[in-house]
C-alpha cells in the first residue's frame, strides 16, 4: 500500500507536482507584489516549470536562482509592456470622451491590441526562460510567436482565466483561497507545457536547416 505513495509510483509523482506547485504559486505571487518585480517573479515561475517536466526539482532554489539570472532582462521587458498597457488605457479613456461617436471601433482596436500585448507578455517570459536571448530579441520573438501559434496563445490566456471565473462562478473566498495556492503557477504550468511544444519544434527546424 505504501508503494502507492512512494516518490516513485505515479501517484507519488503526481502529489510532488501538486505540492511543487503550491510553493511555486506562493513564491510566484509574494514576488510579484513589487509591481516591478511581476516579469522577473513569471520568468521564473516558467523556467521552474520548464524544469518539472524534466523531474523532480528543488522548487524554492531554482525559482531564485531564475529570478535572480533573469531579472534585468525579464524587468526591462515587463517594464515596457507594462507602459504600452498603460497607454492603451489612456487612449481608450480619451477616445471614449473625446470622440464617443468611434467608441465601438476604438474599443475593438485597443482590445486587439491590449490581447496582443498580454499574449505577448505570456510568451516573453517562456522564451527568456528557455533560451539566451538579448531583450529586443527575446520581446520581438513572442510578439512572432503570439501571432504565428495564435491557437495556443489564445488556450494559454483561457487558462490564465479561469480564476477570474472562479470568482464569477464560485463562492469568492473558495475562489481566492484556489487563486493563491494555484492561481499563477498551475496555468503557467499548462502553458509551459504547450510552449515546450512550439520550442522543441522550433530547435528542430533549426537543425534541419543547419544540416
Amino acid at each position: 500500500m505504501w508503494n502507492v505513495f512512494s516518490p516513485d509510483s505515479e501517484l507519488g509523482a503526481l502529489l510532488e507536482k501538486v505540492f511543487n506547485l503550491l510553493i511555486l504559486n506562493l513564491l510566484t505571487v509574494l514576488c510579484c507584489i513589487p509591481v516591478v518585480t511581476i516579469g522577473a517573479a513569471l520568468t521564473a515561475s516558467m523556467s521552474t516549470c520548464f524544469q518539472m517536466q524534466e523531474g523532480s526539482v528543488a522548487v524554492c532554489k531554482t525559482f531564485f536562482k531564475e529570478f535572480r539570472s533573469n531579472f534585468k532582462k525579464s524587468t526591462l521587458i515587463w517594464i515596457v509592456a507594462f507602459l504600452i498597457m498603460q497607454l492603451l488605457a489612456v487612449n481608450y479613456v480619451i477616445l471614449l470622451k473625446t470622440q464617443p461617436e468611434l467608441g465601438g471601433i476604438a474599443e475593438i482596436a485597443l482590445i486587439i491590441l491590449a490581447v496582443l500585448t498580454a499574449m505577448s507578455i505570456k510568451w516573453s517570459c517562456g522564451l527568456q526562460a528557455y533560451f539566451t536571448n538579448t531583450a529586443w530579441q527575446t520581446a520581438k520573438n513572442s510578439v512572432l510567436l503570439s501571432l504565428g501559434y495564435l491557437h495556443y496563445s489564445i488556450a494559454m490566456l483561457l487558462v490564465d482565466c479561469i480564476p477570474v471565473v472562479l470568482f464569477l462562478l464560485v463562492d469568492s473566498n473558495v475562489a481566492f483561497f484556489a487563486a493563491v495556492l494555484y492561481g499563477v503557477a498551475a496555468p503557467g504550468y499548462v502553458s509551459s507545457l504547450l510552449m515546450k511544444k512550439v520550442f522543441l519544434k522550433l530547435q528542430e527546424q533549426k537543425t534541419q536547416k543547419e544540416e
